[in-house]
């Protein structure tokens, strides 16, 4: 309920998440993509800090997360953010914009062990086909 926050000058976010949206250094004017985006948190960094110019694409394979992000998007005032839920890491849309693309920041699925500190039953949950799974299909989105 703080004022900053409810304005959108302020977003909740996790440290890891803050830096890679700096260390990505997105300038003004850029087309960045950010893929694999879920719920915007970095999206909404990154729009910020390319003081909503450019282009910034958010890509998801689930249109229910992204549409999480429509109240925290609404929020921020950005304008450069296009948000796309695409049907799988081939998809018609991203091809179109092979070698027009300034940034890229991939945040592919993961095992969430990052979060252990929040979440310790996490490693409980985990097995190590799932991880192989995981392996395989960051590997493709890389790709």
């Amino acid at each position: 309920r703080l004022d900053a926050f409810v304005r959108g000058a302020i977003e909740v976010q996790d440290e890891g998440s803050q830096l890679l949206a700096l260390l990505q250094q997105p300038r003004r004017g850029e087309m960045v993509v950010d893929f694999c985006a879920g719920a915007g948190g970095k999206t909404l960094a990154i729009g910020a800090a390319m003081r909503s110019t450019g282009r910034l694409y958010a890509f998801d394979v689930s249109a229910h997360r992204l549409d999480a992000r429509k109240p925290r998007l609404a929020r921020s005032g950005l304008s450069n953010v296009h948000p796309a839920a695409i049907a799988h890491e081939r998809d018609e849309r991203i091809k179109r914009l092979a070698g027009k693309i300034d940034r890229v920041l991939v945040d592919a699925p993961c095992s969430g062990l990052g979060t252990l500190r929040r979440n310790p039953d996490l490693k409980w949950r985990q097995s190590p086909q799932a991880v192989q799974e995981l392996v395989a299909k960051q590997t493709a989105i890389l790709q």
